[in-house]
């Protein structure tokens, strides 16, 4: 079994710091800006009146401080990709469903119900998404310390590199999407990088970004490429992986 073992941990000062969010987040947060409107349009259906009316979307907003005031918190939770904002959306989808169902109870509109059920299937793959997002490894450094131990298998390396020369370090975590690289020594990095790692004697070549840093490890996002048949990748090392039943 190839597992990692953290000891001695007493690391307080593990800050995840954001360097490349992902398509999704963005769109996480564009969900939580359209929950709004939709409840203002559910309101508007209700009153029989225009939709196209921003005097009105305002007066939404400052009526009800309580559901701005949430959607706020899970916007800032969300772009700062904290484990939180799984609940957060989830609160606020349930509050902005129960208004709008609230609205259909009333008048029995079959446009409303539609949208109801739509907006409840939207909100529920969000809701998914959000969470498989956040379960990558990138976001989970997997050390606390300088020290690691690898049980019954040699230590992972691997070696980033870009312009500014390369850089060796250990994988504390991995999963299928990325990889996260404690670093021998301190660097500055930020953008994409090339990535090598050598296992049983052979290369394994791939391309990513630098998504996240913690103290001295980056969590890199690695790209998909084209399959060069020469070359072993990420995918081979993976499925070696995988295949052998190793965990980190």
């Amino acid at each position: 079994m190839f597992k990692i073992v953290c000891k001695n941990i007493n690391w307080a000062k593990r800050v995840m710091r954001i360097l490349k969010r992902s398509s999704l987040i963005y769109n996480e947060v564009i969900f939580v800006i359209l929950s709004m409107v939709y409840l203002h349009i559910s309101f508007s259906l209700d009153a029989d009146i225009s939709a196209i009316d921003f005097k009105r979307l305002t007066e939404l907003v400052i009526g009800l401080p309580a559901l701005t005031f949430l959607s706020i918190v899970a916007i800032i939770s969300i772009m700062l990709v904290k484990r939180i904002s799984i609940y957060l959306l989830s609160l606020l989808t349930l509050l902005v469903f129960y208004k709008s169902f609230s609205t259909f109870l009333l008048s029995y509109d079959k446009i409303l119900l539609v949208m109801n059920v739509a907006y409840m299937i939207v909100s529920y793959n969000m809701i998914l998404l959000l969470r498989e997002e956040l379960s990558l490894a990138i976001y989970k450094p997997g050390y606390k310390s300088s020290s690691i131990e690898v049980e019954n298998y040699k230590s992972l390396r691997a070696i980033i590199s870009n312009g500014n020369g390369s850089f060796e370090g250990n994988i504390t975590n991995m999963d299928k999407w990325g990889i996260v690289l404690k670093l021998d020594d301190p660097q500055s990095l930020s953008g994409s990088v090339d990535v090598c790692i050598n296992f049983e004697g052979n290369e394994f070549h791939g391309r990513g970004i630098l998504s996240t840093k913690f103290d001295t490890g980056y969590g890199v996002k690695l790209l998909t490429s084209k399959k060069t048949p020469s070359v072993l990748d990420w995918k081979d090392l993976y499925n070696i992986f995988y295949r052998r039943g190793y965990k980190i």
